[in-house]
């Protein structure tokens, strides 16, 4: 039976990849092994909490005039939402880097883009207006009288030969005549 199961042609390999699933690195518990409230937090939570509470810090004289109490519920309030925030974004491996390049490219091109190197604008938006003007009703002109006399016989330009003319052409011979319509 195990001679079945021998190939005697070239081994191939065949390999399978699927998306690796990353799982991100989280921080759950203190040093002596109590957990941390509202944890466990992954390594870009605590880094935007970090920046969150220097920025807060540096920031005070502008944003705290409510007291105690006011300026603690602004900053806790600020805190927790950066941190559920920053615990929204993907973890897709993307470098940070250049998505901190991206963000800035965006807002730092003009809002309308550019073609050519050079800022497209938007005309801005302005209000159409019309004028219709309703004349009366004008009486149905009348054509002209048709004479009852029979019309002149069309004869061919001087110097040309006499042969038989179509009648477009006896049209336009007769067209430079006066009395063809009279």
């Amino acid at each position: 039976m195990s001679e079945d199961l021998q190939f005697s042609g070239p081994r191939s390999v065949a390999r399978f990849y699927t998306l690796a699933r990353r799982i991100p690195t989280l921080i759950g518990r203190t040093s002596d092994g109590t957990r941390i409230p509202g944890g466990p937090y992954t390594v870009t939570q605590v880094g935007a909490a970090f920046v969150t509470v220097l920025v807060l810090w540096k920031t005070t004289g502008v944003w705290a005039h409510l007291g105690f109490m006011g300026n603690l519920a602004i900053a806790g309030g600020a805190l927790s939402g950066v941190v559920f925030l920053a615990g929204r974004i993907p973890t897709t491996g993307r470098n940070p880097a250049t998505l901190v390049v991206g963000i800035v490219a965006v807002l730092a091109n003009p809002k309308g883009g550019t073609r050519e190197g050079n800022a497209l604008s938007v005309p801005a938006p302005h209000r159409l207006s019309h004028h219709t003007r309703w004349a009366p009703p004008v009486a149905a002109a009348r054509p002209p009288a048709r004479s009852t006399r029979p019309a002149a016989p069309v004869e061919p330009p001087v110097g040309a030969s006499r042969v038989a003319l179509s009648g477009v052409q006896l049209l336009l011979a007769g067209a430079d005549r006066k009395d063809n319509h009279a």
